[in-house]
């Protein structure tokens, strides 16, 4: 199976969740893992990061997920997505990393 998707998430365990978690309709887990992968250790730290109230220790389970992930070859990033944004001078705007662009929160320099 093939796709060429590009994913912007807040958090790097609820795109893992959605394009890697074991596909199940109940929890919506899975929900774009159209190749059907499924590993019981990445969900394991996916779940794991979605409970942490421990920023650093959600960002690691996500981390180590990810690296599972890509261990298994469960997907291959075949590019990395820079997203651009051009402004006029005298205006300043802090890229969000989930690639949304909202008017308010351009400011003046």
């Amino acid at each position: 199976m093939a796709a060429l998707l590009d994913w912007g998430t807040l958090a790097g365990d609820f795109g893992l969740r959605t394009l890697l978690g074991t596909t199940n309709p109940d929890t919506g887990w899975g929900s774009w893992n159209w190749g059907k992968y499924t590993n019981p250790k990445l969900d394991q730290l996916v779940q794991s990061s979605l409970a942490s109230v421990d920023q650093k220790q959600r960002e690691d389970f996500a981390r180590q997920g990810a690296v599972v992930a890509l261990n298994d070859y469960a997907l291959i990033p075949p590019y990395h997505q820079y997203a651009t944004w051009a402004l006029r001078k005298g205006l300043k705007y802090k890229p969000r990393t989930d690639e949304f662009t909202f008017a308010h929160q351009f400011h003046p320099e």
